[in-house]
């Protein structure tokens, strides 16, 4: 059967996962921007994205820079 999918968060600077600002974001293989440790847990055991449904193409993790920039910024203000 299809797998639940997580709610896209209002803020871009949270997790879908947590619904807490990004620590270590990471890219997946759709472009979708998670906490490193939460999705890394998550494609121990699923191939799919948690957001689409959709099987991933790879399990490669790139970190998000910009989000990780971005969030350093917010917490400065």
């Amino acid at each position: 059967g299809l797998e639940a999918l997580l709610p896209v968060p209002a803020n871009p600077l949270l997790c879908p996962f947590t619904g807490e600002i990004f620590v270590d974001p990471v890219f997946t293989a759709d472009g979708a921007t998670y906490e490193r440790s939460k999705i890394s847990e998550y494609l121990e055991t699923h191939e799919n994205s948690p957001l689409t449904g959709k099987r991933l193409a790879h399990k490669s993790l790139v970190p998000n820079l910009m989000a990780f920039d971005l969030v350093r910024k917010a917490l400065a203000l």
